[in-house]
């Protein structure tokens, strides 16, 4: 569309419009006519507006089509449009039916019809949604996008009609078109975020992206062709954000020209901006101005002419669309496929819109659109057509008085009061939705806070059970210990010594030498596992107080000096050093589902120290609940399964050294010497090597950890390690 033809368009400017010729019209419009632009071959569509009129329109069509017909041959001046072709001839016309409906290149007739079709024939593209499976219904869609527009974003969106696309497709896959009425709507659902998420109990999808219609676009004229138009198209980006698109136009010789096209996604911004009338970029103010739809062309399907439907065609034989011939039926015609239209006669389908009768019957049509639009008065239309208008035979109306009612100072306060409370009603509105919102949200934080709190009930009463049951098993086994230990153990040391003073001879030598050995060995393995009940069933620290304990009662000679001996004696500090700890390594493999092992490994061994590996992400305010007994220290690791997680015991003095190698715990305990603890989890694609942990190694280091290294096999891993 170019600037000459665009400004005439809006301007009303009819002399303008006459003394061009129909070439140049021609190649103006020829922007204008894009690919949205629907062709009158689909009765279905035609039946889908008309649904409501159908029985009114089968009675009187047919009287009506020819009163219409003749009332816009009296209303519309014919047009000369001459056709140049590549050949000579100039005199190749071609007759578009047998029965008085013949179009000639050198007269267009513009029906109410093909009016009524330009300017009410689905004005917005349809959204095509595409499912793969299922069978979702019309109406189901259309409720489920209504209704999920409604609550979720309070948006009417407006409908017109929808329907299951007539294409076919491989595995099940159908298509759905939706129509909306208004720009509005069409913009609110640009976005995928307002759609619902399946339909239907269905999933969905979008097969392609929508192009912007023309009634969310905008024409800046005036733009000067040597101005930076990446400058341009920033600067206007960045003070509007819903533009998606900013098109230099060009001429019928590709061409650029000053004109600018503006495609938007929002309604209330262009017409804001068309309010407004102007635009500022880069400090400079451009005019705007609207960007025309383009008309609709109105063909038959029976006989391909153009300007009315297919019920008031009155040929009885239907036309190609291809190769032009008239047939009987079209199902049984064997095409020649050779192209050929009916309108020029050139190589080219009759419905094409490359046509030149086609572009310049959509040039008259649009010229006849513009001037009922541009008319001065709606009462205007209703004038009869043989009448001549002149203002000098009638006296101009007298000058309206001025109303009292704009001065009145009150019905201003009134109308800034009414103005103030739509705001408040407004912002009440939005309150309310947000207010709905939390309500929902604190529902749904109660109902999950009752489920763990059952879930806790249920995991207290499992562990109370399975505490009780571990009792109970080591009281079997405390049983079975007492068994060994006080009869078994010694009814063999008996025996052993029994066959021991058998073995020998009168002079006290052994008879068999391998038999002694062996029952010595069977002493030393007695005795090992009598010292390891004792250190099982006491720490190394408590069993050398037992062990002091029990010498100062061998030393006293009274009862009373050793009660005075423990009287006298001076308790630590809580802060004192341990001479001693227990520690224990434990890869969890997942502290999220395994706390509860853990739990109970803390109840049944007595430990100072408890290192876990491979923890994954944890939530460190729900362990710090639970392992309240401990002081917790934590390292990420490089992925969601790693992480090492420390726990000491509160009276140990401990720091931690920094460290940001992932997976990597570094802690310096506190005792009669500073010894320092690693605790270590190496996955195989760890991003640091063992050199690294050099630097945090002393004097006196434990690493405890999972190196993913096997000493034995793994040759060079090994030796770094």
């Amino acid at each position: 569309m170019t600037s000459d033809s665009v400004s005439s368009l809006h301007r009303g400017d009819q002399h303008h419009l006459q003394v061009k010729n129909d070439d140049v019209i021609e190649s103006e419009l020829r922007n204008m006519l894009t690919s949205n632009s629907n062709n009158a071959l689909d009765d279905h569509l035609t039946h889908d507006l008309n649904k409501n009129n159908k029985k009114k329109q089968k009675q009187n069509t047919r009287d009506e089509s020819q009163a219409l017909n003749a009332g816009e041959a009296s209303r519309v001046n014919p047009t000369t449009i001459n056709i140049v072709d590549s050949n000579p001839d100039h005199n190749q016309i071609h007759a578009v039916n047998d029965n008085q409906h013949r179009l000639s290149l050198n007269n267009f007739v513009i029906t109410n019809e093909s009016t009524r079709f330009a300017q009410t024939r689905y004005p917005f593209p349809p959204l095509v949604l595409r499912f793969s499976s299922g069978k979702v219904t019309v109406n189901q869609i259309k409720e489920s996008l209504l209704d999920h527009c409604k609550k979720n974003h309070q948006f009417d969106v407006q409908v017109i009609n929808c329907r299951l696309s007539s294409h076919i497709f491989s595995d099940n896959e159908y298509d759905i078109l939706i129509y909306v009425k208004d720009a509005a709507s069409f913009s609110f659902l640009l976005d995928e975020a307002h759609w619902p998420s399946v339909i239907g109990n269905k999933k969905y999808f979008f097969p392609s992206t929508l192009a912007i219609p023309p009634q969310l676009c905008l024409l800046i004229k005036n733009v000067d062709l040597h101005i930076d138009f990446y400058e341009f198209c920033t600067d206007i980006r960045t003070n509007y954000s819903h533009i998606k698109n900013i098109i230099r136009m060009k001429n019928k010789f590709q061409n650029d020209i000053k004109m600018v096209k503006v495609e938007l996604t929002s309604s209330s911004v262009r017409d804001e901006l068309l309010n407004k009338k102007r635009i500022i970029v880069n400090y400079i103010i451009y005019d705007i101005i609207e960007y025309l739809a383009p008309a609709n062309v109105l063909i038959c399907s029976t006989c391909m002419a153009l300007g009315y439907f297919k019920k008031q065609c009155t040929q009885i034989k239907e036309t190609c669309r291809t190769c032009g011939d008239q047939v009987e039926d079209m199902k049984n015609h064997k095409c020649s496929n050779v192209e050929k239209c009916v309108h020029c006669g050139r190589n080219h389908k009759s419905s094409s819109l490359k046509c030149p009768v086609v572009k310049s019957f959509r040039a008259e049509l649009t010229r006849k659109i513009l001037q009922i639009d541009n008319q001065s008065s709606p009462d205007s239309r209703l004038l009869n057509k043989n009448v001549i208008f002149n203002s000098t035979n009638f006296p101009p109306p007298p000058a309206p008085k001025s109303s009292t009612l704009l001065l009145n100072p009150m019905m201003v306060k009134l109308d800034e009061l009414i103005n103030k409370l739509s705001k408040v009603k407004d912002r009440l509105d939005k309150f309310e939705a947000k207010h709905d919102k939390f309500e929902q949200f604190i529902s749904d934080k109660n109902r999950n806070d009752e489920t763990i709190i059952q879930n806790m009930n249920d995991m207290s009463n499992n562990y109370m059970i399975l505490r009780k049951d571990v009792v109970q098993q080591n009281f079997f086994i405390e049983r079975h210990e007492n068994l060994f230990c006080k009869l078994l153990i010694p009814m063999l040391e008996d025996v052993f010594t029994f066959i021991s003073a058998k073995n020998q001879n009168q002079k006290g030598n052994p008879l068999d030498a391998d038999l002694k050995c062996r029952i010595n060995r069977y002493f030393i393995q007695m005795k090992k596992a009598t010292e390891a009940k004792a250190n099982v069933s006491l720490s190394s620290f408590d069993f050398n107080l037992l062990s002091e304990i029990l010498s100062e009662w061998e030393d006293s000679l009274f009862l009373d000096s050793c009660l005075s001996l423990w009287h006298n004696y001076v308790t630590l500090h809580k802060t004192s050093f341990h001479s001693s700890l227990h520690v224990l390594s434990f890869n969890v493999r997942g502290l999220e589902l395994r706390w509860q092992e853990v739990l109970l490994l803390i109840s049944s061994f007595n430990f100072d120290i408890l290192i876990l590996l491979e923890t994954g992400n944890i939530e460190l305010p729900f362990f710090q609940k639970i392992f309240n007994n401990f002081k917790m220290f934590y390292q990420k690791g490089e992925n969601k399964n790693g992480g090492v997680l420390v726990l000491l015991k509160l009276d140990i003095q401990v720091t931690r050294i920094e460290c940001k190698l992932p997976n990597v715990c570094i802690l310096d305990i506190k005792g009669e010497e500073v010894l320092r603890i690693a605790g270590v989890y190496a996955p195989e694609s760890k991003s640091w090597t063992w050199d690294d942990l050099s630097q945090f190694l002393s004097r006196k280091c434990v690493v405890f950890g999972d190196f993913n290294v096997d000493i034995d096999h793994d040759g060079k891993k090994a030796e770094t390690l």
